[in-house]
C-alpha cells in the first residue's frame, strides 16, 4: 500500500469515527446525566443476591456515558 492510500484510509476511519462520536456524544450525555437516578431502585434491591451484578452493568454503563459524552455541550451552552 503506498503512502497515499495510507492517508486516505487514516483520514476515512478520523472522518467516520468523529460522525459517529457527533451522533452518539448527546446520547451518552445525557444518560451520564439520568442514569444515577436508576441507582436508586437497583440499590434498594442489592440485599438479593441476583441484583449485583445488575449494580455493576450500571456502574460500567455510567463510566462509558460519562467517557463518550464527556465533550457534549448543550446548544443553550454555546455562544
Amino acid at each position: 500500500m503506498s503512502a497515499v492510500a495510507v492517508r486516505a484510509v487514516v483520514a476515512a476511519a478520523r472522518l467516520g469515527w468523529g460522525l459517529a462520536l457527533l451522533a452518539v456524544r448527546p446520547v451518552a450525555f445525557w444518560g451520564a446525566v439520568v442514569l444515577p437516578l436508576v441507582y436508586l431502585p437497583a440499590l434498594y434491591g442489592v440485599g438479593a443476591v441476583g441484583y449485583r451484578p445488575l449494580l455493576l452493568e450500571l456502574l460500567a454503563l455510567h463510566v462509558a456515558s460519562i467517557l463518550l459524552g464527556h465533550g457534549h455541550s448543550p446548544f443553550w451552552t454555546r455562544s
